[in-house]
């Protein structure tokens, strides 16, 4: 649980870095659909573990 709160954690500094809302709900995000392809990324970025990159899905 550390590490996927260390990750969240990454993910949130860098989206508020890049001055995008959004709404963290456990391990899951809400963000505009606008920001769809960058919410990606950067998730992909900051839950790649190891070499090991998160699978995400879309709903």
């Amino acid at each position: 649980m550390y590490l996927e709160a260390q990750c969240m954690a990454k993910f949130m500094r860098s989206m508020l870095d890049k001055g995008i809302k959004f709404y963290p709900i456990y391990d899951s995000v809400r963000v505009p659909i606008s920001k769809k392809d960058i919410a990606q990324e950067e998730l992909k970025k900051a839950f790649t573990v190891n070499g090991i990159e998160p699978v995400i899905h879309e709903e």
